[in-house]
């Protein structure tokens, strides 16, 4: 399935804007603190669900400062086609 370039532009052109990036920065870093405040001695896993998690994981691992196993798992419920269905996952070590 192919992307219709000028459909995604419409789309962004129409989208409103509900946060600043500044605002999204924020946040990203108070939960970066929280984070680190709570499972900073735990050695924890994060787990980023791809593809919608990718951009906030890779913004929040920056605010966590202590040893961590970053992994991700891919969710999808459209497994090729344009409908969903039930749920598929898959972890990637």
């Amino acid at each position: 399935m192919s992307a219709d370039l000028e459909h995604i532009r419409q789309v962004m052109r129409e989208a409103d804007c509900l946060y600043t990036e500044a605002q999204v920065e924020a946040a990203i870093a108070k939960v970066g603190a929280q984070i680190n405040a709570e499972l900073a001695e735990r050695n924890p896993v994060v787990f980023c669900v791809m593809n919608g998690g990718l951009i906030f994981s890779g913004k929040l691992l920056t605010h966590l400062n202590f040893p961590l196993e970053a992994s991700y798992l891919h969710a999808t419920r459209y497994r090729n086609d344009t409908r969903g269905g039930d749920l598929f996952w898959k972890a990637k070590p």
